[in-house]
């Protein structure tokens, strides 16, 4: 060990055994100022401490993971963080020479303040590795970059930011940072038996390990489904459109989230997923997207602000310990196609007399009964002229059943009117959906129908509308048809991946009969 690293032993025994004083936030920067203190700069600088060869792999209990430990005790001292234990200290040690390093910042509200918001991440990894632990080879410092130096170099800076924000939460928010868990969750599970604030006031465990290989902007989020809601929350503080956010039902046990749930307190996990260099040597600084760990750290700051200061946390939901992924996979498949009304092919024909062609007539379909035939080309649908395809299709699908329909036929230069009893439902949008009791007040769609106003909008299968015009979806009553067709020009707030955007959609005038 080298005397600066000794040196930084001395200092962790100090701020082990010695009581720190009780400090709350009192920094004077702005929500957004605080979101821009996340730099990548900043970020790198802890990776690359926490990685180094210095603290050989952080095994639990070794002289590295006690260095890496007195480091971020350092680190919590500058930010003037209260200890997060029962005696104020930082360091809560078990089984030997294990220890959670927690911080608090105290909430100020005077009926919520004893709420807790916990925020945490493990430090420790596995050493030299060993036959148990190494995918190898072993005998070689494993530097565990991404595992989880990059989860413990987020909370750093997310307890930086808050910190330095000009006004204090409502609720208390404790940092944990987790020993042992690459020994089988050892830490989490000591402090959820022996916790430092009571269990009842936990509201949420924010929980991250492994943020550091961001590809193609997917970010895994599991547990969102633990409490009411925390879907529309993470949403919502989602800035970023290319941070594609993975709702999934799985709920793996391998991390510190798990020892929460298991005990019923509501707990989610960031993750953006295994790779090749898990567990090896090969997990090294050079292999991390640092922007991608920034981005995820301003979304974790923005979800730990909310929660920690909105007027309430919904429970626990017990059924979410029965939710699977196969179930979420048949869930979300969604309703068979509706079946065509009019049972043709068609091309757009072209000015002078622009109109659509029928190509091709399925035996049997509507358009077969009422007698269309191959070349006829229809330019009215229910009294709507329909020179361009985008109009037929929204037409028919809303034209009511039986319906006019004006056409051209072979050299005939009078035009025809054809009596069509069109197949199916009208529909006017184009969507099907169904509520989501882990998720309330959206409406998932369960079908979006090609050509409709709505699949001609760009909504796609899956898609959450949590608002219609200026309304929330929660404060209707009732969801019907009705809800959608109080102006021609309809603003849906939509939910895909995570991010929230604004959806314009035309609806059409009801054609005649």
């Amino acid at each position: 060990m080298s005397t600066t690293l000794i040196r930084n032993v001395w200092i962790g025994l100090f701020l082990c055994f010695g009581i720190v004083a009780d400090a709350r936030a009192a920094g004077n920067f702005s929500i957004t100022q605080a979101e821009d203190s996340i730099t990548v700069a900043d970020i790198k600088e802890h990776v690359n401490v926490l990685a180094s060869d210095t603290f050989e792999g952080r095994e639990a209990g070794s002289q590295g993971g006690m260095a890496a430990g007195v480091y971020l005790g350092e680190q919590y001292q500058k930010l003037k963080l209260a200890g997060g234990t029962k005696d104020n200290r930082y360091y809560q040690s078990f089984n030997g020479n294990y220890r959670n390093i927690l911080g608090v910042i105290r909430g100020t509200d005077p009926i919520l303040g004893d709420e807790v918001v916990m925020v945490s991440a493990h430090y420790d990894h596995v050493g030299y590795g060993n036959s148990g632990n190494s995918r190898g080879p072993t005998g070689y410092i494993h530097n565990g970059a991404d595992d989880n130096a990059s989860g413990t170099a987020a909370l750093i800076e997310l307890a930086a930011a808050i910190s330095n924000l000009n006004t204090p939460p409502r609720r208390t928010i404790l940092f944990a940072l987790w020993d042992a868990e690459e020994k089988g969750l050892w830490g989490s599970e000591h402090w959820i038996k022996s916790p430092t604030v009571p269990r009842d006031k936990v509201k949420m465990l924010i929980n991250v390990d492994m943020i550091g290989r961001l590809r193609r902007g997917v970010l895994t989020c599991y547990g969102a489904r633990t409490i009411p809601g925390l879907r529309r929350i993470i949403s919502d503080n989602n800035h970023v459109e290319s941070l594609k956010l993975d709702y999934t039902w799985e709920l793996p046990d391998n991390s510190d989230h798990w020892p929460f749930l298991q005990r019923q307190v509501p707990a989610m996990m960031f993750h953006t997923g295994l790779h090749n260099d898990y567990h090896t040597p090969a997990d090294d600084l050079d292999k991390l997207n640092y922007d991608g760990i920034r981005d995820i750290t301003r979304l974790m700051f923005h979800v730990t602000w909310d929660l920690a200061n909105r007027e309430e946390i919904t429970p626990f939901r017990r059924s979410v310990l029965g939710e699977t992924v196969a179930v979420q996979k048949q869930t979300e498949r969604g309703l068979p196609p509706r079946p065509s009304r009019l049972g043709v092919r068609w091309s757009e024909v072209d000015a002078p007399s622009p109109g659509i062609r029928v190509d091709q007539i399925r035996p049997g379909s509507a358009a077969a009964r009422a007698g269309l035939v191959v070349g006829d080309v229809i330019v009215e649908v229910g009294g709507t002229a329909v020179t361009k395809g985008s109009d037929f299709l929204v037409a028919v699908l809303a034209a009511a059943s039986p319906t006019d329909f004006v056409i051209r036929r072979g050299e005939d230069p009078e035009p025809k009117t054809i009596t069509v009893a069109l197949d199916g439902t009208p529909t006017r949008l184009g969507i099907s959906w169904r509520i989501d009791p882990a998720d309330p007040g959206c409406l998932v769609l369960t079908r979006v129908v090609p050509g409709s106003p709505a699949g001609q909008a760009g909504l796609r299968l899956n898609d959450r509308i949590y608002k219609i015009g200026e309304r929330e979806v929660a404060d209707f009553e009732t969801i019907g048809g009705d809800a959608f067709y109080q102006t021609p020009q309809l603003e849906l707030l939509v939910e895909r991946h995570g991010f929230l955007k604004s959806v314009d959609i035309q609806i059409p005038e009801l054609p005649n009969r």
